[in-house]
């Protein structure tokens, strides 16, 4: 009588041990986590939700996630032989330009970069590929070399040869 009851009470406390630890795996697969170099920002069930330290439990069928990379990336970009800039006096002139970008660590920022770039900020040719589509126009360019040649020692001369 004393030995089934003891059996029984084994029984149930393994049961009960191992539904624990089938639980812990499954939430253990389930969280994912971000870092300093990448957060991300989960969407679906529940909204949307940035995650920049900790981490989310992401359930396959109801979330997505959309990693934003945190780090500062350099981007450059070229424009020369036929895709040169013309100068008012109608000269070819081959420019090349470097962008330091990144992401603000706030929450805004992340989420804002993963709705405007997505998964871009992975893999900086997407996004390099992304800001030369976006700088295509001379027009856009011109207020590029501006930006670029504002204070520079040879800031007259410049002016004079790109921009009315």
């Amino acid at each position: 009588m004393l030995n089934s009851a003891l059996t029984e009470i084994l029984i149930i406390t393994g049961v009960i041990f191992a539904a624990l630890i089938f639980i812990g795996i499954i939430i253990a697969r389930l969280y994912t986590r971000s870092s300093k170099e990448v957060s991300f920002v989960r969407t679906g069930f529940g909204g949307e939700k940035v995650i920049l330290n900790g981490g989310a439990i992401v359930l396959p069928v109801l979330h997505e996630i959309i990693p934003v990379n945190m780090n500062t990336l350099r981007l450059e970009v070229k424009r020369a032989a036929d895709q040169a800039l013309i100068t008012r006096d109608r000269m070819r002139v081959d420019v090349m330009a470097e962008f330091y970008v990144r992401v603000k660590p706030i929450a805004e920022s992340i989420a804002t970069a993963a709705q405007t770039l997505g998964r871009k900020t992975m893999s900086p040719p997407e996004l390099k590929d992304l800001v030369e589509g976006k700088h295509t126009t001379l027009k856009t360019w011109n207020k590029l070399i501006k930006l670029l040649f504002n204070n520079i020692f040879y800031k007259n001369y410049f002016k004079s040869i790109f921009l009315h």
